[in-house]
């Protein structure tokens, strides 16, 4: 039987109907899932004749929803800002710290600032549910970083620590062979870099040359060679 295009759209339209909602039906008969609910469980035995378990004495806390499931709070502390700058008179830095205590109660909490082997440690009353900021001086290294870590770890530690890398000082760079216009002005477009006649170099560029001996650290040959890598 050969159908016209309109009834044929029609029966087509209505098959697809009927497929779509036998997939519902079947869907909403599916059960839930089971929501997650963090919440010790208690003993059996304790509670009414079914043996179903009895809530602790005393208000209980505030849950909060999350992904379907209950969760309580727990206390938090968190390090929002960390920063350096130099003071104006060269006497050293300013370090700003912005520290939030999220629980209902003071906290004194201990600011550790690392600086490679060195340690420096610092108390802060923070009040509760609030921010404070901190303008403290500093006049320890820098070396390659420092790293700020608030005490006492709570349980959601990754907000307790934060990272300050100081800006790249003056790259010393060994320039033998041709001079290259483009190449030096691209390196400086890139990291503050010096010619150094002397060492200690952090880059040795070579162009157009061969190097009697293999450069001490990082390398850059444009048709250029060396005893580790020659040319051709």
């Amino acid at each position: 039987m050969v159908l016209g295009a309109p009834l044929g759209l029609a029966f087509l339209a209505a098959a697809l109907v009927v497929v779509l909602l036998y997939f519902l039906r079947r869907q909403a008969r599916k059960a839930p899932a089971p929501a997650l609910f963090l919440w010790e469980r208690l003993p059996r035995g304790g509670g009414d004749p079914a043996g179903a378990a009895v809530a602790p004495a005393g208000p209980p806390p505030s849950p909060t929803t999350c992904g379907g499931g209950v969760v309580f709070p727990t206390p938090n502390y968190a390090l929002r800002a960390f920063s350096l700058r130099p003071q104006p008179d060269g006497s050293g830095y300013q370090m700003l710290v912005r520290v939030a205590n999220e629980t209902d109660s003071y906290a004194d909490l201990a600011l550790t600032i690392r600086a490679g082997e060195t340690e420096y440690m610092k108390s802060l009353l923070v009040p509760p549910q609030g921010e404070e900021t901190f303008i403290l001086p500093y006049q320890g290294p820098l070396g390659e970083g420092l790293v700020a870590e608030l005490l006492p770890q709570d349980a959601f530690p990754w907000d307790n620590v934060r990272y300050f890398a100081p800006g790249l000082g003056p790259v010393r760079v060994r320039w033998v062979g041709e001079e290259a216009p483009f190449l030096w002005a691209a390196l400086t477009a890139a990291v503050p870099a010096v010619r150094a006649e002397a060492p200690p170099w952090d880059l040795t560029v070579a162009v157009g040359t061969e190097l009697e001996e293999a450069p001490q650290g990082p390398g850059l040959l444009v048709a250029a060679g060396s005893p580790e890598a020659p040319l051709g």
